[in-house]
């Protein structure tokens, strides 16, 4: 019993490994590829500011993509954070 359990707990890391190379690799890939693009035209400050001011999450659904996003309105008078919520293709 002991066996089976250790067995069925490598095959658990196993794929959650897989699962995040997958999906983190390319991801750290192209925000590496930015960071050094922008650094090099000297506006390395410019890849921080929308990659720091935002968090979100988008489930895909049959009625479409809902989401959720805490942003920092940098065009509101004030300025400040604000909730959205998603439903559907946003033009």
């Amino acid at each position: 019993m002991e066996e089976v359990i250790l067995r069925l707990r490598w095959r658990l890391i196993l794929i959650i490994v897989f699962v995040l190379l997958f999906i983190l690799a390319p991801t750290l890939a192209r925000w590496y590829t930015d960071w050094l693009w922008f650094g090099e035209l000297g506006y390395r400050r410019v890849f921080w500011i929308p990659l720091l001011s935002r968090i979100g999450v988008t489930l895909v659904t049959p009625f479409g993509p809902l989401g959720l996003d805490y942003a920092y309105g940098f065009d509101k008078r004030p300025p400040g954070w604000q909730l959205h919520f998603k439903f559907g293709q946003g033009f």
